[in-house]
């Protein structure tokens, strides 16, 4: 071992006041975006009050916390030219109300005091009054969720990628039918109608995130290669050997052991023959002691209800023997296929 390699090995051995001190810095940061989309400012510069005068004559503020407020955004979400603020492309998109892609009240919700303390609460009595995340109460939430998940251009290549590690070739141009349960905006399953003019997808998912995967299969010109079903995964008939592959993305941790049994048996019943189930969520340590998967589950927990859990490999691949599935494989940390027997 080099000096310098012990070195790294002393450094761990040290209390790290950078970890405590970057966390409160991105808390702060988060709780000022929190304030301007309280007070609606993103939508009031949106509609020209993008001034401080104009923004404190128009909405009875006082004008020094207004020019304090703004000036914090800058950095953030707003740039400032000869006294006036001005939207940058991301708030323009994202925290103006009525726009198509709105995520304030996501984001309010997701940044509220309310689920936290009902996280001590909780873990204090084992109560708790929040409704579950795959609970109607929940869907305006999940239709903005979606509406930006549909812009991250990223998502694209990491799921060409995701389909090329389980074994689809997203450029070939067999036919393929593929059924993508708790869609969303559809984006991982919909690139593969992009490239594949023989590729054939179904979505599942409340009917309001529908809307979004159709805007944006609408927008790739894939629509008559789209199918769009609303309803709950956890009820709803997938169907019986109608899809070479079923992909299970960020909706496992939401639900309770039975209920993710529940769906992986139907999957398997609506897989044809030797057909693929994928799983694509974040997957905890055999010792739940190392992932930052971790600490998904506590902000699960605490937002979105007690049902769900973070699994580990070992308790996936339990689930999906039990079901019938056979080749069961954990491709990374998020990423597990497995083999209609």
């Amino acid at each position: 071992m080099t000096l310098f390699a012990k070195d790294k090995e002393k450094d761990k051995l040290q209390p790290d006041p950078d970890q405590i001190f970057e966390l409160v810095y991105h808390g702060w940061r988060a709780h000022v975006l929190k304030a301007a989309i309280d007070l609606d400012v993103f939508t009031a510069i949106a509609n020209g009050s993008n001034t401080v005068e104009r923004l404190v004559s128009a909405k009875n503020w006082a004008r020094r916390p207004t020019r304090v407020l703004l000036d914090g955004l800058c950095p953030l979400f707003l740039s400032k030219k000869g006294g006036e603020y001005l939207l940058t492309p991301t708030s323009e998109a994202f925290l103006v109300r009525n726009r198509e892609t709105y995520a304030g009240d996501s984001i309010r919700h997701f940044l509220s005091c309310n689920p936290w303390q009902q996280l001590v609460e909780t873990v204090k009595t084992g109560q708790r009054k929040i409704s579950e995340a795959c609970s109607p109460e929940f869907s305006a939430l999940w239709v903005q969720d979606a509406a930006m998940e549909a812009t991250r251009i990223s998502r694209i290549a990491e799921s060409l990628e995701m389909w090329r590690t389980v074994g689809i070739d997203p450029d070939a141009k067999q036919s393929i039918r593929v059924l993508d349960l708790a869609s969303g905006c559809g984006i991982k399953s919909l690139v593969l109608a992009r490239n594949n003019r023989n590729a054939d997808i179904t979505c599942i998912d409340w009917a309001g995130v529908l809307e979004v995967a159709k805007r944006l299969a609408d927008k790739w010109g894939i629509l008559k290669q789209v199918s769009f079903q609303p309803g709950d995964i956890t009820t709803i008939d997938y169907g019986d050997s109608e899809f070479d592959a079923v992909l299970l993305g960020q909706i496992t941790y939401h639900l309770s052991t039975d209920q993710n049994k529940s769906v992986l048996r139907r999957i398997y019943r609506a897989l044809k023959p030797s057909g693929l189930a994928v799983i694509h969520v974040p997957i905890a340590d055999e010792e739940r002691c190392k992932s930052e998967a971790l600490s998904l589950a506590v902000v699960l927990f605490a937002l979105y209800g007690e049902k769900g859990d973070i699994h580990t490999f070992l308790e996936y691949k339990f689930m999906l023997e039990e079901a019938g599935f056979s080749e069961v494989t954990k491709h990374s940390e998020s990423l597990i296929s497995a083999r209609k027997g």
